[in-house]
């Protein structure tokens, strides 16, 4: 490709003439972002773009005080886009859409400019012969061909295969050009590749700060993913989802039942009722009513290598799920509303509670489920995912379908995080790697609320049945006295 510079000038002339040239900064968009400098460079394509050219990430203010790279990053990215669809007035709908005229000359921005508008104004100014910021003189627009073989002829790699195929025919076939011909196919493919790779980046980027936005307190989630990534925004958020916890006692408690230990046995623990005892011949545990010294339950001690060391706090705790399910959930939803309607607040707040946060679960579920990367199994559209979501007061769905499901969405989810693992792992393109591990950070805590979902919808177990397993070995040491 050789670099005209009467198109940063024609592009110039459209973006930033009259309004500041390289200090000019757009107005702020609906989704809070802004564009910046001569070209008008979106503030999320900015870090990016910059390493991409510069061999540097910079900042959208970094980039508005440096003419130099301003001029790298617009030389580079509408070089490339050249390169790409093979004339400027495509690079130029990509510049402005995203997408070659094919694709973009109906897309438009929020004050009404459509792609072909843009490069009608692109031609116009190559057109006009005058002289912008530069000096130098603007040419005339690039004429495609016309004609049967105009395709042909406009499309580069179709040029190089004709180019390839005559010089094959020759007697004494060039070889190197040939191969240098076939050099520039194959790295135009790749780098077909990278770009869509981030573009579905950049749209799964934009998706999550959409539905950040839209939470409470989604400007603070905005300009978090914006400071730090979308990842961390994402995590803050559903950090935001539990509810502190008020004491001590209700830590210990909380702690014990996040691991499966009955709740009854868990306030018994804590309040000192119940204590542990270890046999020193057989090694066995056994926890004891220290008031009638019956014994309550017995297990095996854990061996290191099965002790639990981490546990996250279940979402699920202290509401009413199993009452949320079914048709006792569909009656509690029906009696919260009709008691709050009349200013009598909401009898069955647990079931309320468990709503809310089963409400939540089934938006962060098609959120984390949805994100694409490669790989992705191809079985997760937006109908089987809705499939596996419980959703509360359903007539049809009582605890031991909930519970059914809720196991089936384990697999799922870990089937989805494996595959995202081996992409992050694997070779692939900074862009593939960069959207599986975007998935990585919402399957996680996904992960960790169905399991404890799974726990809070299992069946109790009858009264002096407790069974010890060896990842509750571990945090009964920390809690129950021995003696």
């Amino acid at each position: 490709m050789n670099w005209n510079p009467s198109w940063a000038n024609a592009i110039a002339s459209i973006e930033s003439q009259g309004s500041g040239g390289y200090s000019a900064v757009g107005p702020t968009t609906q989704k809070g972002n802004r564009a910046y400098g001569k070209y008008q460079v979106m503030d999320f394509n900015i870090p990016t773009w910059t390493e991409k050219h510069l061999g540097q990430r910079l900042t959208p203010d970094q980039f508005l005080s440096s003419p130099e790279a301003q001029e790298a990053v617009f030389k580079g990215e509408f070089g490339s886009y050249v390169s790409k669809y093979g004339n400027p007035q495509d690079a130029a709908s990509a510049w402005f859409t995203g997408r070659p005229q094919s694709e973009g000359s109906n897309r438009s921005d929020a004050l009404g400019t459509t792609g072909s508008g843009y490069v009608s104004k692109f031609n116009n100014a190559l057109g006009t012969g005058a002289t912008l910021t530069g000096g130098q003189p603007m040419m005339q627009p690039e004429q495609k061909p016309k004609g049967l073989l105009g395709g042909l002829f406009s499309n580069p790699d179709k040029r190089a295969r004709l180019a390839m195929a005559l010089e094959g025919m020759t007697l004494n076939p060039n070889r190197g050009m040939m191969a240098s011909l076939q050099g520039g196919i194959e790295q135009r493919g790749l780098d077909k590749k990278e770009s869509a790779a981030e573009a579905k980046q950049l749209a799964q980027r934009n998706k999550s700060l959409e539905f950040l936005a839209l939470q409470e307190g989604g400007e603070d989630y905005v300009r978090l993913a914006k400071a730090a990534g979308v990842p961390t925004a994402i995590k803050a958020y559903l950090e935001s989802r539990k509810a502190p916890k008020s004491t001590t006692a209700q830590d210990k408690i909380a702690r014990l039942k996040s691991t499966g230990v009955p709740e009854n046995i868990a306030i018994g623990i804590t309040d000192g009722r119940l204590v542990v005892r270890t046999d020193e011949v057989t090694g066995e545990t056994f926890v004891f009513d220290a008031v009638t010294n019956e014994r309550v339950s017995k297990a095996p001690s854990a061996s290191p290598e099965t002790v639990e060391t981490t546990v996250r706090p279940s979402v699920f705790e202290d509401t009413n799920v199993k009452g949320a399910t079914g048709a006792s959930g569909f009656g509690a939803n029906l009696l919260n509303s009709v008691v709050d309607a009349f200013g009598g607040g909401q009898p069955a707040n647990k079931i309320a509670e468990a709503n809310s946060a089963l409400q939540t679960l089934s938006t962060t579920t098609m959120l984390g489920l949805a994100s694409e990367f490669p790989g992705r199994p191809s079985n997760l559209t937006r109908e089987e995912i809705r499939k596996l979501t419980i959703f509360p007061g359903e007539i049809s769905q009582g605890p031991a379908k909930a519970l059914n499901k809720a196991k089936n969405m384990i697999l799922t989810i870990e089937q989805s995080l494996n595959t995202a693992k081996q992409v992050v792992s694997g070779r692939y393109s900074p862009g593939d790697k960069a959207a599986a591990q975007n998935s990585i950070n919402m399957l996680e805590p996904l992960l960790s609320d169905y399991k404890s979902l799974a726990t809070e919808l299992k069946p109790e177990e009858k009264p002096g049945v407790f069974k010890v397993t060896p990842g509750q070995t571990s945090i009964l040491d920390l809690y129950a006295p021995r003696n």
